[in-house]
């Protein structure tokens, strides 16, 4: 019979749902002239994190082929383990959060590393464990995407920043 730990779930809701509310906050400012989407979700466990990420894009390829009435597509996606995690991941917000389209002078470089700094809190904060964290490539049907696999222990979510015209 399978245990689940309904007060450290409801937690750990939690802590993604303030997340996501930071991601999106900052998806709404960069939109101007095309849509911006940033979020992390769970990855449903299906065993190894290989058969678990083959699920979970099987399925959105399924989602978009019938969203979007396009012909079924594979992703063909490949990861690899990011050991330096927080100083590529904070390279990646300066550049996706503050970036072309909500560019914010040097003048404010202070506020920059405390939004950056929050949200990769607010990431390690969502496990008791060790954080790890995969690039991902060939993980999305968007324009323009970076993806990331984060990892606690058996626990795997999918950090999504994107934009569409």
């Amino acid at each position: 019979m399978l245990k689940i730990d309904v007060q450290n779930k409801s937690k750990t809701d939690h802590k993604l749902f303030i997340l996501n509310t930071y991601l999106d906050c900052m998806a709404t400012l960069n939109s101007r002239t095309v849509a911006y989407d940033f979020y992390i979700e769970p990855i449903y466990r299906k065993g190894s994190l290989q058969s678990s990420l083959t699920e979970f894009f099987t399925r959105e390829s399924i989602r978009y082929s019938e969203l979007n009435h396009f012909p079924f597509s594979k992703l063909d996606f490949t990861y690899e383990p990011i050991l330096d995690w927080k100083t590529e991941l904070n390279k990646s917000l300066n550049e996706w959060l503050f970036g072309y389209d909500f560019p914010i002078s040097n003048y404010y470089e202070t506020v920059k590393k405390n939004i950056i700094s929050k949200i990769i809190e607010l990431l390690e904060s969502i496990s008791e464990y060790e954080l790890k964290l995969y690039s991902l490539d060939n993980s999305s049907f968007d324009v323009c995407y970076l993806d990331y696999v984060v990892t606690y222990q058996d626990d795997y979510y999918y950090l999504h920043f994107s934009w569409n015209d």
